[in-house]
């Protein structure tokens, strides 16, 4: 998906480093994807109308690690906090519970949101911990080995992901928090693919910043070549302040086609109020990484320079739902 397979990126030129954030922000997005929902395919959970709670044993890759249990409910919860339920099935049936057996197929008015929150525990002297909230509105699909193609998608879906950071202030704000929407399931086109990330990180758990980013792909007209798509990605990303260096920030954006050697974009660089890089709505060749007219981003239906920048990552957007216990429902 972040191939720019019919150009490299030229490696010398003024604008190549910010050309190819764009592919690598794809190639870390897709990463969280699967990182977070290959949970359900490693314990193959059954689609099933019978099938409303899953409990397993995930093993960590060191021996040493005690093996962590971990938790599924998949019961109809308020996932956004509007006082309203999801309207989830209550099963990993997506068209109802009350049945024999979930259908391989059914017409897509009749699918509804299958819900799910996991718990996990961690080590055999812990409490259970709140890991993951999220629902499927499409549930993701897994390659047939059978067949030539590869029919792997994610779906379409909300989740959220967190650990707190023990002894650090409010339990609620310190930590880990990550928030994903995506899209990868267009009855109308199925290159069509859109997913935002948030990611808010208030302990040192992993980066220390506050990130938002985006990626869209749409197919040109409908054609089936996954070479004629155009992508866009946007970036806001910044550090958590602190006493002894200023915060530095970051924000892109970039779009480019497949099947054109041309890139438009801009990015933005600062440390405190100084500014590091400052590219505003650049149209450059992807080959060579410097500059060309702007005409040809406009005609080849690339151009940013309308684009407004992401507002950085809100606590709204990774938060655990309150309608999500601190110990499992079973």
């Amino acid at each position: 998906m972040a191939s720019l397979s019919s150009f490299l990126v030229g490696p010398n030129g003024q604008f190549s480093e910010a050309i190819a954030q764009g592919p690598d922000q794809i190639r870390g997005t897709n990463d969280i994807l699967d990182g977070f929902l290959d949970v359900f395919n490693e314990f193959k959970i059954p689609v099933s109308p019978t099938v409303r709670n899953f409990d397993g044993v995930r093993q960590d890759p060191d021996p040493t690690v005690f093996p962590g249990e971990i938790k599924f409910d998949f019961a109809d919860f308020d996932f956004d906090g509007d006082g309203s339920l999801e309207a989830c099935t209550g099963c990993t049936c997506p068209v109802g519970c009350n049945l024999a057996s979930c259908p391989s197929e059914a017409p897509v008015a009749d699918l509804k949101k299958v819900c799910f929150r996991i718990w996990i525990k961690r080590d055999l002297d812990q409490p259970f911990e709140r890991v993951m909230a999220g629902f499927f509105e499409r549930l993701p699909v897994l390659d047939d080995p059978a067949t030539p193609t590869n029919e792997e998608n994610h779906g379409k879906g909300r989740f959220r992901v967190g650990r707190n950071t023990p002894g650090t202030g409010p339990a609620q704000t310190s930590g880990l928090f990550l928030g994903a929407v995506y899209d990868h399931r267009d009855p109308a086109h199925p290159l069509n693919k859109f997913t935002e990330t948030f990611a808010i990180d208030q302990g040192g758990l992993a980066f220390s910043a506050n990130l938002h980013a985006l990626v869209d792909q749409v197919a040109l007209g409908a054609s089936l070549n996954p070479q004629e798509v155009k992508k866009t990605v946007k970036v806001s990303m910044a550090s958590q302040e602190s006493e002894t260096s200023p915060v530095e920030s970051s924000q892109y954006i970039g779009r480019y086609r497949e099947d054109l050697d041309f890139w438009s974009g801009s990015f933005v660089s600062k440390a405190g109020e100084s500014f590091l890089e400052n590219i505003n709505d650049v149209c450059a060749r992807i080959s060579t990484g410097n500059g060309v007219a702007n005409d040809i981003c406009i005609d080849a239906g690339i151009d940013t320079t309308q684009e407004d920048f992401l507002p950085p990552a809100n606590f709204t957007d990774v938060l655990f739902p309150a309608d999500f216990p601190e110990l499992p429902t079973f």
